[in-house]
């Protein structure tokens, strides 16, 4: 029991030093931050950028990557802070893809 207590203390320790230097897990390959750059940028090549030419307000965090339709979406509702916009604005923002719950259109 004690050596797997330590095996998962050993995994914890290695799982939250990659969280503190900010590395990403990709199909089990870590990224580094210019591996991320490219891939983010790769996605946006193939999905296009988001059309932001939707009419109506909606609803975004200061740091998500989602926006949303529905002010009360239940992924709102841990947020310490929600703004309203355009969609335009919520891209800007960094919102950049609407909320597969509320729609975000």
């Amino acid at each position: 029991m004690r050596r797997f207590c330590l095996i998962c203390l050993a995994f914890f320790l290695l799982l939250s030093g990659c969280a503190a230097k900010g590395v990403t897990f990709v199909d089990g390959e870590t990224l580094n931050h210019a591996e991320q750059q490219s891939l983010y940028e790769s996605r946006v090549e193939q999905q296009g950028e988001p059309d932001v030419s939707g009419k109506g307000e909606v609803y975004f965090t200061p740091s998500g990557t989602k926006y949303h339709k529905d002010p009360d979406c239940s992924y709102l509702g841990g947020a310490k802070q929600v703004l309203s916009g355009s969609i335009a604005e919520a891209v800007n923002h960094g919102a950049k893809s609407p909320c597969s719950r509320c729609g975000g259109q």
